[in-house]
């Protein structure tokens, strides 16, 4: 009897013991995995900015070749990098103070242009010498704001050293980042064969309105 009880409680202890030891390996790899997600979707958010666009809108009397003018308040950082289109065509602009010019040939009617910038370094875009004397004014209409990838900050990665970037970014673990348009551009260490390597992955828009793909591989 006594051997009978001293069986079973050994076996119920060696059950709770493999019991820990699977769920503490599962808790464990479910923990790296969030940790190492969290390292990607990190690098991935460093590589953003905003990007704003403002429909603009001109009602013209008669139609012709016009100077016209917007008298705007820019998030800060943002006024140098600023675009006048009418469609997807890039029109000849400049900026004084609080106010946007441009020339455009308008049509009898409702006109709409697309006002175009986004948060980062950048020489005023908006410098061409145009007549700025008597513009016809427009009227903005309301901003929309997203997430870009920024080429930017995305060059600058690539001319900074990996352990520099590594360090800007406090990050421990080893990665590489995989830029994919035309081509593919690799940044950083290749993979480790004997480790598990987690991939975080982003398809969008960069500030100057490409498609990009950025994969990051973490371990």
């Amino acid at each position: 009897m006594d051997i009978d009880w001293m069986t079973g409680i050994t076996l119920f202890l060696i059950f709770v013991i493999l019991g820990f030891w699977h769920y503490s390996g599962f808790f464990q790899e479910k923990t790296q995995t969030q940790d190492l997600t969290y390292v990607g979707e990190k690098i991935l958010n460093s590589l953003l900015t905003q990007s704003y666009e403002v429909p603009v809108y001109y009602n013209s009397s008669s139609g012709s070749l016009e100077t016209l003018s917007l008298t705007f308040s820019w998030p800060e950082g943002t006024k140098n990098s600023t675009r006048i289109f009418s469609g997807t065509t890039p029109l000849e602009c400049n900026i004084s103070g609080n106010k946007l010019y441009w020339t455009a040939d308008t049509v009898k009617g409702e006109n709409m242009f697309l006002m175009k910038f986004s948060k980062k370094p950048s020489n005023v875009l908006c410098n061409s010498d145009i007549n700025t004397s008597n513009p016809n004014e427009t009227v903005s209409w309301v901003m929309e704001t997203e997430n870009v990838f920024s080429l930017y900050k995305i060059n600058q990665m690539l001319s900074t050293n990996y352990t520099d970037f590594k360090e800007s970014l406090e990050l421990s673990n080893d990665f590489q980042i995989v830029i994919i348009n035309n081509t593919e551009t690799f940044y950083g260490k290749t993979p480790s064969l004997s480790r598990n390597v987690y991939v975080s992955e982003k398809t969008g828009k960069t500030d100057e309105g490409s498609n990009t793909t950025i994969r990051v591989l973490v371990w």
